[in-house]
């Protein structure tokens, strides 16, 4: 961009999902935030299947000027922007788009909304990758237990990847949650400016003054049913690692996030939550956090909380990658090695406070606050309400 412009930017934002109950959705929330208290004007567009909440919440809606709200047939996050039928789908999502005034910046999230962000006239265009697809769909093929089934997965791969280096090539910016993807993926990116804008946690989860040491065995899963590697992987933990757990040592599990039920039982020692406004409470009852993630891609917000909150992480190798370097990030691949590192937690309350004060200090940089104030400087968007030459 090669121009400034004087006083508030107008600024576009166009998010593939609900404002409700995710990690994208505490990322999206603090972005709006961040960009009004910068003294900029925002007006947003709402990607969303039938099946997801479109209210925006309370305490965001003062912070925007007008919501638009477009709501797509197919009811998968996955297929809502281009699968399938690949590059055909991606224009049909397009030609929807409104005749609008140019923006100063547009901001598309997760990679998915570029098939419709790319229609919005702006000056300086982002897309955010938020969710690796491609990377998702590898990871499905390579466990793939029919041949017919590891080919659609690769075949689905394959569109995800043409789709993420067109969106890629035809912004002005990509911005990733992860040095590994940013990496993989700007080696492609023909000249466009690619930067790692990480996820975050809010001010309330570094204020949680319990100490683990406080609380009593209890180990907590945080991550909305919307997304399918949280189903997947509570469901591989419950079935194969909960079970050991329970055999060393008398604990429960909490299970929190939008979706779940909590009338429901899915274990022994096993609480349903669901979706509570005030996370950071729950997670002050929680001696230790467990993310079994065997498929997704990026920094996983709910991680990032639960390390803020001075709660040491029990994760694979998948729900660690991108992480800050942290002692108290135990990684586990395998279901007995799993269940050993969140039986130590549980059994000494000493061990869980201080590999959680270790998680604390290495995502002190992490506050919403900061990641928005670091991002916005990269592209040239300032709180001196000015959009600058970042070309």
């Amino acid at each position: 961009m090669n121009s400034s412009v004087d006083g508030a930017c107008e600024i576009c934002l166009v998010f593939g999902g609900s404002l409700f109950g995710t990690g994208q959705a505490s990322r999206w929330q603090s972005l709006i935030r961040a960009a009004t208290d910068f003294g900029h004007k925002v007006d947003l567009i709402q990607l969303v299947s039938r099946r997801e909440q479109t209210d925006v919440p309370r305490g965001i809606s003062a912070h925007i000027e007008s919501v638009q709200r477009i709501s797509l047939e197919n009811g998968s996050r996955f297929q809502r922007a281009y699968l399938p039928p690949g590059a055909a789908g991606a224009a049909a999502v397009a030609d929807r788009a409104p005749q609008q005034k140019v923006y100063d910046v547009l901001i598309c999230e997760p990679v998915q909304a570029w098939a419709f962000g790319r229609a919005v006239p702006a000056r300086f265009r982002v897309v955010g990758f938020t969710n690796d697809d491609a990377a998702r769909q590898l990871t499905y093929a390579r466990r793939a237990r029919t041949h017919q089934e590891r080919l659609r997965h690769w075949w689905l791969a394959t569109q995800c990847m043409r789709f993420e280096l067109a969106a890629i090539r035809e912004s002005s910016c990509a911005w990733f949650v992860s040095p590994v993807e940013r990496e993989r993926l700007q080696r492609f990116a023909w000249g466009t400016r690619c930067i790692t804008v990480p996820n975050g946690a809010s001010r309330e989860f570094y204020s949680v003054s319990r100490s683990p040491a406080e609380c009593s065995a209890t180990a907590l899963f945080v991550g909305s049913s919307t997304y399918q590697p949280n189903v997947d992987g509570l469901q591989w933990y419950l079935k194969h690692v909960w079970p050991r757990v329970l055999s060393q040592v008398n604990a429960r599990m909490l299970v929190a996030g939008f979706g779940w039920m909590p009338s429901s039982s899915p274990g022994t020692n096993v609480e349903v939550v669901g979706y509570v406004e005030r996370l950071e409470d729950v997670v002050a009852e929680a001696r230790v956090v467990v993310a079994p993630l065997l498929s997704g891609g990026g920094t996983k917000v709910k991680i990032l909380e639960g390390m803020a909150a001075g709660r040491p992480i029990v994760t694979t190798p998948v729900g660690a990658e991108g992480l800050p370097v942290s002692d108290g990030v135990r990684v586990a691949a395998a279901a007995d090695s799993f269940a050993l590192e969140t039986v130590k937690l549980l059994k000494s309350g000493e061990l869980a406070r201080r590999l959680g004060e270790s998680n604390r200090m290495a995502v002190r940089s992490n506050a919403w606050e900061d990641v928005w104030m670091r991002a916005f400087r990269e592209i040239g968007l300032s709180a001196s309400r000015s959009v600058s030459d970042v070309n």
